[in-house]
């Protein structure tokens, strides 16, 4: 008995232990005993390594995203109090940040990056692109970064579909096609052929890709699969619409602009050319039951605003001229066209669908060194520009009148976001990071 007393107050301490443990939160009794040589029933010690299973190996071209990999362990991140804004918030790297786009859902923010991070939430072994998700209140809830592909990894556009967050990047050898879910923790990939550019369209279901390279090439893909794919003639690609039994795209090209029509094969239907003309914005609308594109388009006479049938015959279509311009930035909002030229005078027009005037200013909008972006809303226009070393939003109504708001930040490139609550927010590029704005 006395020879066997220090082996039963050992085995008496470690269950006291055990105990003490399990009630602290600490584990399970088998988990104290794991890897101990120690048989308990019903743990991994009872499996002999040859009969160990493999661990499961997920679909080939998914990438299930794990806390290690982004870094979730600092979320969230409250915001910035502010006397001025809603609130503000910042995201840094010591080694730059690159803003590359802001999008909005009814779950969020989501600001893409590219950055080289070493530390602090964004933290990356190597150059990455990633995307931060934010709440409205400017809360930073979760970060995913995309699969490294080395130093030569650039953005090349993003879109928020029914699929997903679609993001395409390229390292110059092939392209990379991510879709997120928009919680963030699930990713799809699809490698494609290298392009020099690409922009993403949403679809009813899924989204065509059209990438801009050796050649242009557009895929459907549907269920994160290219569904089809076919080639195009050269130009930039302006807009693409989804009727339903076909797709409708609009090009620039050398001569004049194109309005294509594919079939849902992806397969040629028709092209109408319109030519000697360049593409700065186009619309659908409907004018008496009748399906019409409204167009801002720019000629060697000036910039003109023309309303087209269907077929895009110049003889049955309407156009008046807005006036001669080395520029402009063209935005539709349903059946308004909001024309900004840029002359001698900036001047800035709102044209309805009936080719009318509705308001005309050489007041608004001055100053101007840098145009980045424009939301609509049912009302009007919601504008960011730089004027001089200031950012400055600019909010302009259907009726031309407007209410400007200076945001005392220098940047190169910002994006204004319209939220589902219809809060707002800035997104700027600022030394070394990003600043996010509530207003």
């Amino acid at each position: 008995m006395k020879k066997n007393a220090p082996k039963i107050l050992a085995i008496f301490l470690l269950t006291v232990i055990a105990v003490l443990m399990v009630i602290a939160g600490s584990g399970t009794v088998a988990d104290i005993f794991r890897g101990k040589g120690a048989d308990v029933p019903g743990s991994s010690a009872n499996v002999e390594d040859d009969d160990t299973p493999p661990a499961e190996e997920p679909d080939q071209g998914s990438d299930n995203v794990t806390d290690d990999e982004t870094n979730n362990v600092f979320f969230p991140v409250p915001p910035e109090a502010s006397a001025i804004y809603a609130y503000t918030q910042s995201l840094w790297s010591e080694s730059g940040m690159e803003l590359n786009n802001a999008l909005s859902t009814s779950e969020g923010l989501y600001v893409i990056v590219t950055h080289a991070s070493d530390s602090g939430v964004l933290a990356t072994d190597g150059k990455r692109i990633s995307v931060v998700r934010a709440d409205n209140d400017g809360t930073l809830l979760s970060a995913v970064h995309l699969a490294s592909r080395g130093e030569d990894i650039r953005y090349l556009g993003s879109r928020l579909t029914s699929a997903g967050l679609v993001i395409v990047a390229t390292d110059g050898e092939r392209s990379y096609v991510h879709t997120i879910s928009t919680d963030l923790k699930k990713t799809d990939l699809i490698e494609l052929p290298a392009f020099n550019s690409a922009t993403v369209f949403a679809l009813n279901e899924g989204y065509l890709l059209l990438g801009s390279g050796a050649n242009n090439t557009v895929y459907k893909i549907v269920d994160n699969a290219v569904a089809a794919s076919s080639s195009l003639q050269s130009g930039e690609i302006r807009e693409v619409y989804d009727f339903g039994t076909y797709y409708m795209l609009v090009l620039n090209g050398i001569s004049g602009y194109s309005a294509i029509r594919i079939g849902t094969d992806l397969k040629h239907i028709s092209t109408a050319t319109v030519g000697e003309k360049q593409l700065l914005a186009i619309n659908p609308v409907v004018v008496d039951g009748e399906q019409k594109f409204l167009v801002a388009e720019k000629t060697a006479d000036g910039v003109y605003i023309a309303r087209y049938g269907a077929d895009f015959s110049a003889a049955e279509a309407d156009r008046v001229s807005v006036g001669l311009a080395e520029d402009a930035d063209v935005f539709m909002n349903g059946s308004v066209a909001f024309v900004l030229l840029h002359a001698t005078t900036d001047r800035l027009y709102i044209v309805d669908s009936d080719l009318g005037f509705t308001a005309s200013s050489t007041a608004i909008l001055q100053g101007i060194s840098v145009f980045h972006d424009c939301e609509t809303y049912r009302d009007g226009f919601l504008t960011l520009y730089s004027a001089g070393d200031a950012l400055t939003l600019a909010d302009v109504r259907n009726d031309g009148t407007s209410v400007t708001r200076s945001i005392a930040i220098g940047t190169q490139n910002a994006f204004i976001v319209r939220m589902y609550d219809d809060t707002s927010a800035v997104v700027c590029s600022v030394e070394n990071g990003v600043k996010i704005i509530g207003l």
